[in-house]
């Protein structure tokens, strides 16, 4: 005897809805087995009673084989399981130690020797893999392989590149490119089997977590089960991808309470000191590394609700050093005279005449030419106070040399998130199940790139990220073979760039500056952002940001018949993805005129062309003085 067959309206309703998907195939986590009850003779043997229960959870699947002795269980969720196996006349079987992974299928034959049903034969469980059933090719990475190899910031998905057919293309790391080495990184730089960069997908517990190709969340390495990554030739259920697929999968609680706690910690003892420190005879930067945090899982009633919690934090203090270019002080009072360099007095500007102008005969090079200040000193009376107050908010030299003068040994990068996430599990019956999601994580870095003190700071690496995600999912099995599932899901991905750290109230009026061009879009008066030619950028004063949204929709159907396994469903996904940015309140003020003349131009009250959110200005924006 065959088991049930499914119910005629679901598989009708499972069709439809593959015939009239609007997005993909709906995606399966789950695995499937695929057996044979047979005798000494290798016959097989009808009838028999086939029970397989998971062994966190106790919940437990029973069906009969049909006429050639075969059964089929679909829709199982990874883990330990226990299979029981008994028939009138043949002695009862346990095989205990099967193991089930993401997207498994395997093929468990059983045979039974002749006698009474009260006797009972353990066994360790061999399976075998069939490769006929799917299509799929890729690498597992169970719990043991992620404990044992080397993880460094105990980032799960750096070992995707371990995968043969993925190349990591990444070139440039550390703290001006990626690190890499943080569970909150994202990245996209993967090469799956000659696919496109930024084409690949990465799903957690059947829920997509990346929109253009790059992971949104990475979750803490204790609490994955096992990921795999699909490289080629996988299922049709896996739809939304160019390149590869890597398929994430969280712990869930079981019938016993375990747990663990871990404290990682990075001392500056450990570290060799940077080649700009040693060079300026600097000691060695602060460094200090802790990420720490624990799972618990469990039962709040056994056998029907069990829960799962997780959790992770980072803080680092990471050197960063920098070589930056600051004024010199005698630059400041307007004596360009020590570096051989002509300065010249814009108010004295005139048309420029052969001859006069001009040494030897030669022809004038511009329509108009100006008078070099005597002494390449700037009179005192001439010196802007705008320019003087701009330039103040540089750094003195501790180097020698007009540029590459400011060694900032003691800059650091400072790193911080906090990862909560949570499973809850509930079965309200051997037929019914529903389990949901929460994962959330904030995180926030800061480095300087000019090492410069507010509020002169630029920090182009600052980004504040949060990453939400919520994932609930329905399973009714309507037989042993056959299982109904409802997946919902939506996520969340922000990141905010502001270029400063914020700790500045500085603002235009300040400095001096009034009846600036404000951008409408900014509500803030700061001062611009100054670019001098010669000279390191000072002054953040604009931020971007951007949001990702998904929705996810996917009901489907998973049935096993003989040694097929047979999906239907689609997937209906929504997604948004919005970028905005207000400009600079007062704009970036470029200036510049040559090697030194940006700094001369300060000093004698000249600027150029300002940018703001409404767009350029024509002429020049404001004129310091004169």
């Amino acid at each position: 005897m065959t088991a049930p067959a499914p119910s005629r309206a679901i598989l009708i309703l499972a069709l439809s809805a593959a015939l009239f998907a609007p997005s993909a195939f709906a995606q399966f986590s789950r695995a499937s087995i695929l057996g044979q009850v047979v005798d000494s003779t290798n016959s097989g043997i009808p009838r028999a009673v086939v029970k397989i229960t998971r062994i966190e959870t106790n919940e437990s699947v029973e069906t009969i084989t049909d006429a050639s002795g075969g059964y089929s269980f679909a829709f199982l969720n990874p883990g330990a399981y226990r299979l029981q196996v008994s028939a009138s006349g043949f002695k009862a079987l346990d095989r205990v130690g099967l193991h089930l992974d993401t997207d498994d299928t395997i093929s468990l034959p059983v045979a039974l020797s002749v006698g009474d049903v009260s006797e009972r034969v353990t066994v360790a469980a061999d399976r075998e893999r069939l490769d006929m059933s799917s299509a799929s090719h890729g690498t597992r990475l169970d719990p043991v392989k992620l404990r044992d190899l080397p993880l460094v910031g105990r980032q799960a998905y750096s070992l995707v590149s371990l995968t043969p057919g993925v190349i990591f293309t990444q070139e440039q790391f550390g703290t001006t490119g990626f690190a890499g080495l943080r569970g909150w990184d994202i990245n996209g730089k993967f090469i799956i089997n000659g696919g496109l960069e930024g084409t690949n997908q990465f799903l957690l517990n059947g829920a997509p977590v990346s929109l253009t190709g790059a992971w949104q969340f990475s979750p803490n390495v204790d609490a994955i089960e096992e990921f795999r990554v699909l490289t080629n030739t996988y299922d049709a259920q896996y739809g939304r991808t160019g390149g590869g697929t890597v398929i994430t999968t969280l712990k869930s609680g079981g019938n016993s309470w375990h747990g663990n706690l871990f404290e990682y910690f990075h001392n500056a003892v450990f570290d060799a000191n940077t080649t700009q420190n040693n060079q300026d005879g600097l000691k060695r930067g602060k460094h200090n590394t802790h990420q720490y945090g624990g799972t618990i899982g469990g039962p709040l009633r056994r056998n029907k609700d069990f829960l799962f919690f997780s959790f992770e934090g980072f803080r680092e203090i990471d050197p960063f050093p920098v070589v930056s270019d600051t004024p010199p002080l005698d630059l400041r009072s307007g004596n360009f005279k020590k570096y051989s360099l002509k300065v010249y007095d814009p108010n004295t500007a005139h048309p420029c005449e052969d001859g006069i102008d001009t040494t030897g005969g030669t022809k004038c090079l511009s329509t108009f030419i100006r008078d070099p200040f005597p002494n390449n000193q700037i009179p005192l009376t001439r010196i802007s106070p705008i320019g003087r107050a701009i330039l103040d908010l540089y750094p003195l030299p501790n180097g020698k040399g007009l540029t590459q003068n400011y060694i900032a040994g003691g800059n650091v990068g400072r790193y911080r998130y906090d990862q909560p996430m949570g499973r809850w599990d509930h079965h309200f019956s051997d037929r019914d199940r529903v389990s949901a999601i929460i994962t959330y994580e904030r995180g926030h870095d800061f480095t300087s790139t000019n090492g410069f003190p507010p509020p002169a700071e630029v920090g182009n690496q600052t980004d504040y990220r949060v990453d939400q995600n919520y994932i609930a999912e329905f399973t009714h099995i309507v037989s042993p073979s056959t299982v109904f599932n409802l997946h919902l899901s939506f996520g969340r991905f922000t990141q905010f760039f502001p270029d400063a750290s914020g700790d500045s109230d500085l603002t235009a009026d300040v400095l001096g500056m009034t009846n600036m061009v404000h951008a409408p879009t900014v509500d803030n008066n700061a001062p611009p952002n100054f670019n001098l030619s010669t000279y390191s950028s000072i002054i953040g004063n604009t931020y971007s940001w951007s949001a990702q949204n998904q929705w996810s929709l996917q009901p489907g159907v998973i049935h096993t018949h003989g040694r097929h396994v047979i999906h239907y469903g689609f997937e209906f996904s929504y997604a948004a993805i919005a970028n905005a940015g207000p400009g600079r309140a007062n704009g970036p003020t470029p200036a510049r005129d040559g090697r030194t003349g940006s700094s001369a131009s300060l000093r004698a009250g000249r600027s150029s062309t300002s940018t703001t959110a409404r767009g350029r200005a024509t002429g020049a924006a404001w004129r310091i003085c004169c």
